[in-house]
């Protein structure tokens, strides 16, 4: 079966979506009247480890994806690849969220 998304782009993807909401993120909350809502980024945020949690999940979620997809040979492993695009469309759905917010 042929995959619907190439590594490449299932990974490029991801680093979209991380890099847009943080982006948005930090220009929505440089406004006084926006702030973060999840208790879990607000810590790590006011500990400056949001953008390097960030990085290492990110980079811990395609090593591992890269390993799988390179020792397994199963006709059907590319769909280890929704993962990314999942994160893809969930973190540029907070971006755009973000920029409404902004825009508001």
């Amino acid at each position: 079966m042929r995959p619907w998304i190439s590594e490449v782009e299932a990974y490029v993807m991801a680093v979209i979506g991380v890099a847009a909401d943080h982006l948005t993120t930090r220009l929505a909350t440089a406004k006084p009247n926006i702030f973060e809502a999840n208790p879990n980024t607000l810590r790590l945020m006011e500990s400056g480890l949001w953008l390097p949690f960030d990085v290492a999940l990110l980079l811990g979620s395609i090593g591992i994806s890269v390993v799988i997809m390179r020792r397994w040979r199963y006709s059907n492993r590319w769909v280890i690849l929704l993962y990314f695009a999942t994160c893809f469309v969930l973190r540029f759905g907070a971006a755009v969220n973000n920029l409404l917010w902004w825009l508001l």
